[in-house]
């Protein structure tokens, strides 16, 4: 984000929480709920850097047998307020379902940073992820998902940990409501940057419209926050769409 763009961005979230706190009794208050989600859930935020992407996404799921299924995945984000391609990534997923609760996966793939001009970063990335669904409540299904990843970063190593809780409502045959928060942690120092610790913060929400039996679309936004290792922290907003089909 440039210098200018992301003192205009600050300066305009600041003067829209005062307006909300000085006039909260004739502001609706979903405005500024809104507003602090988007940009002010911590006092941290305020002075993090912002930036607008789009994730595009496209997934096939591919059913092996009844416990068995693999999940091949690509994707592009596009960053400096979707701007131009900042990392693609290529996955593909193992999922083994332990029993009706319990399922795990283990999976790779590679991540591309694109520097714009400067040399590419390229991640190869291993990981293993348990998941438990323990039922719903109120029509909404529950999951969680703990994740540990190994990431290969220029000839460096680094561990890092995620912990995941993902809610489901749906409200006809082909439409559901989705939300998640995700927290990142990092197990160990690196060359590469990474910081033992607290890493980052996700939070998001969407709604998934089924336009077949195997084509599924999805649209969503994320809010995710970066910890700066000695420097500003990072607050992204991310709209998100992708489809995933099931051959």
């Amino acid at each position: 984000m440039k210098p200018l763009q992301r003192a205009h961005s600050v300066r305009r979230l600041r003067v829209f929480q005062m307006v909300c706190v000085r006039n909260k009794k004739r502001i609706a208050g979903n405005g500024c709920v809104v507003a602090f989600l988007t940009g002010a859930t911590a006092s941290p935020a305020l002075s993090a850097t912002h930036d607008a992407q789009t994730w595009l996404t496209g997934t096939a799921e591919f059913q092996i047998d009844q416990s068995w299924s693999l999940d091949v995945e690509i994707s592009g984000r596009f960053t400096d307020f979707a701007d131009r391609l900042g990392e693609s990534q290529y996955r593909a997923v193992l999922t083994r379902q332990l029993s009706p609760d319990f399922s795990a996966s283990a999976g790779a793939g590679t991540m591309i940073t694109h520097h714009g001009g400067a040399a590419n970063r390229t991640e190869n990335r291993f990981w293993q992820a348990v998941v438990w669904s323990p039922g719903s409540i109120a029509g909404i299904s529950i999951a969680t998902r703990t994740q540990l990843e190994q990431r290969l970063i220029d000839d460096d190593f680094g561990w890092r940990a995620r912990q995941r809780i993902s809610f489901k409502r749906p409200v006809s045959e082909r439409v559901h409501f989705f939300a998640s928060s995700e927290a990142y942690f990092a197990l160990n120092d690196t060359a590469y940057g990474a910081r033992s610790g607290f890493e980052q913060l996700r939070l998001g929400a969407g709604v998934g419209y089924r336009l077949s039996e195997s084509v599924l679309f999805k649209t969503s936004y994320l809010n995710r926050w970066k910890a700066g290792q000695g420097v500003e922290d990072e607050m992204s907003h991310i709209f998100g769409f992708a489809v995933v089909v099931r051959p």
